[in-house]
């Protein structure tokens, strides 16, 4: 049985959601239960919505159900759960708190297999994630995380100043890196064509 780390586990999600041409849409987060994030959010396979999920934040699974009961909707979803269920399972092994903190003594495991509700977190994790990593330069001091930016997203640096706004955040990159703090959207910056 595979064994794969937060990160591993993460990719193996999104992986999955997009090999079944799954995605997650109106993604509303809320205060749930003793400040637990809650989330309620559409499911799409192939453009078309199937299922929704909500969780409460109260503890219990994520409630994921068919948006309607018509043959049509009921068909996909019962498809898809097939799918899922036919994956082979894999061994998570769970090093990190969602802050990317190391957890406090051994790492724990756990047996697992893809569901719908893990596609949902995945998928809007990494949506959230999208959008602190178009805010500037995510990096980390210690325990803490901040962002250099330039009172704009770097989408909108890199259309106001298609000349410069690439150079400029080249120059902040190296002197961050220069000064050993650890940049955490790296992937982002690479894609924009930042020499990372």
């Amino acid at each position: 049985m595979e064994r794969l780390n937060d990160q591993e586990t993460q990719e193996h999600k999104l992986k999955v959601a997009k090999d079944l041409e799954l995605d997650v849409k109106n993604i509303k987060f809320f205060s749930g239960h003793d400040g637990m994030q809650g989330i309620n959010a559409d499911i799409y396979h192939k453009g078309k919505k199937f299922a929704k999920g909500y969780d409460d934040a109260r503890g219990g699974a994520m409630d994921v159900r068919p948006s309607s009961y018509d043959v049509p909707v009921m068909a996909v979803f019962q498809e898809i759960e097939a799918k899922l269920k036919a994956l082979p399972e894999y061994i998570h092994v769970h090093t990190v708190d969602r802050n990317e903190k190391k957890l406090g003594g051994k790492p724990f495991e756990y047996q697992s297999r893809v569901g719908l509700d893990d596609i949902v977190d995945a998928i809007a994790e990494q949506k959230e994630q999208r959008k602190r990593d178009i805010k500037g330069i995510v990096y980390k001091e210690g325990e803490h995380q901040y962002t250099s930016h330039w009172n704009m997203s770097i989408p909108a640096m890199l259309k106001k100043f298609p000349k410069n706004g690439l150079s400029a955040i080249q120059k902040k990159y190296d002197s961050l890196v220069a000064e050993k703090y650890t940049i955490l959207n790296k992937s982002y910056l690479s894609e924009i064509g930042v020499r990372v």
